[in-house]
């Protein structure tokens, strides 16, 4: 049971020191690159999505024609020639408001935190601190009362005349 008890506590004790030296560098950076690695691959899942979408339209500009003028006409702003149709013109009001509930779904969207908040507090100078001597303390309690027993020595018994 001693030695569970000393197993146990000392690496909690280790543990703690290590987490007060590790925090700030390498636990932070480690956080911030996994995040920045999620948003590399979902930028590239994107980039793989427009290119298969692209490849289907230029199939399907080249089997009909047609479709490059209707493309052309929507794309650059152009009227149509002569097909009677009216095509609305937004307003600027209409397009403020489209502009700004678009940039505010963008800023819901990227509001990702790069570091857990424990990582955040654990890397205060002040906690750092406060986590090194907690382990520290934790450490020479677990040697103090857990650490080995002294050696006894045997009794001896005195021969009786």
């Amino acid at each position: 049971m001693r030695y569970v008890l000393f197993c146990v506590f000392f690496t909690i004790g280790a543990g703690a020191i290590a987490l007060s030296i590790l925090v700030e560098p390498e636990i932070s950076n480690y956080y911030q690159n996994r995040v920045h690695l999620g948003l590399i691959e979902e930028g590239n899942e994107r980039i793989r999505r427009l290119t298969a979408a692209y490849e289907a339209q230029i199939v399907q500009l080249r089997q009909n024609p047609d479709l490059l003028v209707k493309l052309q006409t929507i794309t650059f702003g152009r009227q149509p020639a002569g097909d009677g149709v009216a095509l609305p013109k937004a307003s600027d009001e209409h397009l403020t408001a489209a502009k700004e509930a678009l940039l505010e779904e963008l800023d819901k969207q990227t509001q990702q935190p790069l570091i857990p908040e424990w990582v955040h507090r654990c890397a205060e100078p002040q906690n750092r601190r406060v986590i090194f001597t907690a382990g520290a303390a934790l450490l020479l309690t677990t040697f103090i009362f857990f650490g080995t027993t002294p050696r006894r020595r045997p009794q001896t018994i005195l021969p009786t005349p």
